[in-house]
């Protein structure tokens, strides 16, 4: 009908994502993977099984995120004249896959390998949204650290002298006598 679908076998799997280069590949790789553990699920295949296509996939969803943040024209600002510049509506990706998938490259090499390790060792389905929470979480640690780090830098300096307060503390309904 038009569309082929070439089956993508084990022992390639590896050196196609290997040789994916372009958004184009790694979008196709994407689905197929994708459609991959779709079926493996449903035909009820071990966790191993399910866990190694999802392993294949969150390589793939980092290596289309490391192209995404080299070669995407992020939006905002003025609207270039440059007729060379890729934007996402143009690769048919959308924001959110974008999102996700450079939050995925943005992670530590090491920390993205021991999520994949751990994530196998406790038995448990490796998936795109647990390595987007991964990445989230540490950023948000990341930013709480600086934070603290600026503050013991540089202590807050307590006011001094008198001030003229209020507090008010009217008695709340909170749902009970």
């Amino acid at each position: 009908m038009g569309t082929e679908y070439e089956l993508l076998e084990w022992n390639e799997i590896e050196n196609t994502i290997a040789e994916a280069d372009d958004i184009t590949k790694l979008s196709d790789l994407t689905d197929k993977l994708e459609a991959i553990r779709v079926i493996a699920k449903q035909s009820k295949q071990s966790l191993h099984v399910q866990n190694q296509i999802g392993e294949y996939r969150l390589i793939v969803e980092r290596k289309k995120g490391e192209w995404l943040k080299d070669n995407i024209k992020h939006e905002g600002g003025k609207p270039s004249t440059d007729s060379t510049v890729t934007f996402l509506k143009d690769i048919d990706i959308t924001r959110d896959e974008s999102s996700k998938a450079q939050r995925i490259a943005n992670l530590d090499k090491k920390e993205f390998e021991r999520y994949i390790k751990e994530t196998k060792d406790t038995n448990t389905e490796l998936t795109v949204a647990g390595v987007v929470k991964l990445a989230k979480q540490l950023m948000r640690d990341e930013k709480i650290d600086d934070q603290v780090k600026k503050m013991q830098e540089k202590p807050l300096e307590l006011p001094t002298g008198t001030f003229d307060v209020l507090v008010i503390d009217p008695p709340w309904k909170y749902g009970t006598k």
